[in-house]
């Protein structure tokens, strides 16, 4: 069992990353992680994913860092080795459960190894997260009996399990963050289609920060929201919303890891009235872009190259977004600004649940100690917000549920049948069960959901029909 230890903060000054030299406080501004420029070019130079590329025999035990990754200078801070240290045995059962379970098998219908991938993240997500909240999520029954549930989408049977606890964190599960996202997504291409069909006009803006391999993850952050404070507030922006006709935004946040550290950016759908005509829309580019630049260095950050650091196209609706959005879109809008969980990170970068399969299946401590950083930067933040108000305009008609409520939502139409829960935990202990139910139930149904337990040598005496779950003295909750 891997340790769920977070790595522990201290009031001592902070050391650079690369030699250990301790470096003076800072009161405001960026925080400095280098002592001088040279060490600053090395951690440029270094790069984690040659430790990965090493293969198995070069990977060291999961919790320890050798001397060789500090002098690359690995851009996050160290934890104590004692803190991460599990037993001899419990490393080598981890890595036999684990390795190699993260990778997509070809040929495989996507939908269906999109799920398994998200089961199995979700399974390493109970053994190294430090939110509670996620350990029992899909995991503890929270009702007598749980349900088999199943219906149809787009064409397709879909099964799903009812009566189980939901962690809701969109940031972190990957089973949560797909279904809230999914839901999130049909929202905002309903929305936005409504608006432009009204005579309106949407604006994709793309906002990034210059970032370094020793930058932390809450730093980013902080100065990435509170940049865009900046650009919305004061005269000017009261100025555009009156001459180009702002209704509202909605603000999508994201973040991946490279070479070069973490790289939290946002994606802004900005709605306007009406369309604008070409040097209109040069000169707000030029507005937005100067006080971005402005709103970055005001938080002591590096205001980045034009061009690059904000990016604003038009939305034409039927046709995506601009060419260079539309390449990475599986199903239009929606999914560009809410399935941040369904993108592939640019080469050379991984998203936070890639950083998770990563270590499942190489145990690096790196890998950990990087998952421990997103959860601690992530807490209360906001992936996905409508501005004020903007809800009420364009889907007036539709509740604004919260992410808890739409996570806890059962996935199929109709129960098929219940498990008694001494049943539900011995299936929840088997590798790949809880996934192998699901598909048999969508391809056979009841039949199916027998020849799975049949399999996995699983007793049939605490699987009931809804009949028999609603007829009394008919069901055993605990096994005799």
């Amino acid at each position: 069992m891997v340790s769920t230890e977070p790595v522990i903060e201290t009031t001592d000054n902070p050391s650079c990353v690369v030699c250990g030299s301790e470096l003076p406080r800072q009161k405001k501004g960026r925080p400095r992680r280098y002592c001088n420029p040279a060490c600053a070019r090395r951690a440029r130079q270094a790069s984690p994913s040659n430790q990965a590329s090493e293969g198995p025999s070069h990977t060291p035990a999961p919790g320890r860092r050798g001397a060789e990754a500090r002098g690359q200078g690995v851009g996050i801070e160290q934890a104590p080795s004692d803190a991460l240290d599990p037993p001899a045995d419990a490393v080598e059962d981890f890595r036999t459960r684990y390795y190699a379970n993260f990778a997509s098998t070809p040929g495989q219908d996507p939908i269906s190894t999109r799920r398994k991938l998200r089961y199995r993240l979700r399974h390493l997500l109970r053994e190294v997260t430090t939110v509670n909240r996620c350990k029992g999520c899909g995991w503890e029954p929270i009702a007598n009996g749980i349900a088999i549930k199943m219906g149809t989408k787009d064409g397709r049977n879909t099964a799903g399990f009812g009566g189980l606890e939901t962690c809701g964190r969109i940031w972190l599960c990957p089973v949560c963050s797909a279904k809230i996202r999914v839901r999130r997504g049909d929202q905002i291409a309903e929305g936005v289609g409504r608006h432009i069909d009204g005579g309106g006009s949407a604006w994709f803006l793309t906002i990034t920060l210059p970032h370094e391999k020793g930058d932390a993850l809450k730093d980013s952050f902080d100065a990435l929201t509170q940049a865009w404070r900046y650009v919305k507030t004061g005269r000017a922006y009261q100025d555009e919303k009156k001459w180009f006709g702002i209704l509202g935004e909605i603000k999508a946040v994201e973040v991946t890891h490279g070479d070069n550290g973490w790289h939290p950016h946002a994606h802004i759908l900005i709605l306007t009235s009406r369309n604008l005509e070409f040097d209109e829309f040069c000169s707000w580019v030029a507005r937005l872009d100067a006080r971005w630049a402005k709103g970055l260095a005001k938080v002591g950050w590096s205001t980045g190259r034009p061009g690059i650091r904000l990016v604003l196209v038009p939305v034409e609706k039927g046709k995506g977004i601009a060419a260079y959005v539309a390449k990475v879109q599986e199903k239009g809008l929606g999914n560009e600004i809410a399935r941040a969980d369904m993108k592939d990170a640019r080469p050379g970068n991984r998203t936070p649940f890639g950083i998770l399969a990563d270590f499942g299946n190489h145990a690096l401590a790196d890998d950990v100690e990087l998952w421990w950083e997103y959860e601690q930067a992530t807490a209360g933040r906001s992936a996905i917000r409508w501005s004020p108000g903007l809800w009420a305009k364009l889907m007036p008609d539709a509740d604004d549920l919260s992410d808890e409520e739409i996570a806890a939502e059962d996935e199929g139409s109709a129960a098929i049948a219940y498990l008694a829960p001494w049943t539900w935990r011995r299936i929840r202990t088997i590798p790949g069960a809880e996934i192998a139910i699901l598909e048999a139930v969508e391809r056979s149904g009841w039949e199916g959901l027998l020849r799975v337990l049949i399999r996995y040598r699983v007793s049939a005496a605490g699987v009931y029909t809804p009949e028999e779950w609603a007829t009394p003295n008919e069901v055993e909750l605990e096994p005799l």
